[in-house]
């Protein structure tokens, strides 16, 4: 049986928001380089060589580098499920970024999915008044609700959820997991083992219920198991989160330390290796 030193992996992708990206990790940088870029997607001014500290130890080059082959990432920072869904269909349609342009999906056999804020995501309904499809950013409803820009967004929720935006807003999560779900299946399709990894545990229930337990990257910390980094980093926030590790003003960068990203990848790795295991059956 083949172990891990003689098997030829191929590449992984790893679509997530700031988390997958590494934000943060500059902190921990002790390079010089003079030369200035602006991060796409990211408000933060980076080092060129403090990004390629990030994209040589965010958790996604430690599980590549651990099963020895490629690993593939947004280049732009943040993101939601929305954006992660497209990146990794640029990847299966062979179109998109220029970076994934360099390879086919056939290089790829996994796909790591890190799911963010649901509220990141736009949800898209009609209209009553103009029958146009519209799509709203959930999040700024929810922050600027009083918004008159958003009257035709009250009506919709009025009629089809007796102005309950719960009831709304679980219906959004369903669509937004769903989404994710027919995702897996073109992985699927394209021969591309799909895991799940969790900011938040918003998702868990939708998890349960469609029978995905099995995709589900658990993270084993101090004797506890945590479905979600959220819970992780918060129960362990003086060495986890950023702000706490080195002193930052109050809650100004609560991405994960070198360290949850050390924990974030041996999850990972231990996920993938379980997968790998062949069944043994008793005789």
């Amino acid at each position: 049986m083949k172990t891990k030193s003689d098997k030829v992996y191929k590449g992984m992708v790893f679509a997530g928001c700031s988390f997958t990206w590494g934000q943060g990790l500059e902190y921990y940088s002790d390079l010089n380089d003079k030369k200035f870029v602006q991060a796409d997607g990211w408000t933060g001014i980076t080092r060129i060589s403090h990004l390629e500290h990030i994209k040589n130890n965010r958790f996604a080059k430690k599980v590549s580098t651990h099963f020895n082959t490629l690993d593939v990432s947004r280049y732009h920072n943040g993101g939601c499920e929305d954006t992660s869904i497209q990146f990794v269909m640029n990847i299966l349609n062979e179109t998109g970024e220029k970076k994934v342009n360099e390879f086919q999906k056939d290089d790829f056999s996994y796909l790591i999915f890190q799911t963010s804020e649901p509220a990141r995501n736009t949800f898209t309904y009609i209209d009553y008044k103009t029958n146009i499809e519209k799509h709203i950013p959930v999040k700024e409803f929810i922050s600027d609700s009083n918004n008159p820009e958003y009257s035709d967004f009250y009506e919709y929720i009025e009629k089809n959820y007796s102005n309950n935006f719960e009831l709304f807003y679980n219906h959004f999560l369903e669509t937004t997991f769903n989404k994710i779900k027919e995702l897996f299946r073109l992985c699927n399709i394209a021969g591309i083992n799909c895991f799940i990894l969790n900011w938040r545990d918003d998702y868990i229930p939708f998890i349960e219920r469609n029978y995905m337990v099995d995709k589900l990257i658990t993270i084993d910390y101090k004797n506890k198991n945590y479905k979600c980094i959220f819970d992780l980093m918060q129960h362990n926030l003086e060495e986890l989160d950023i702000s706490h590790d080195i002193n930052l003003p109050a809650n100004q960068d609560n991405h994960p330390t070198p360290l949850a990203h050390k924990i974030i990848a041996e999850a990972i790795i231990k996920k993938i290796e379980q997968y790998e295991q062949p069944t043994i059956h008793a005789v």
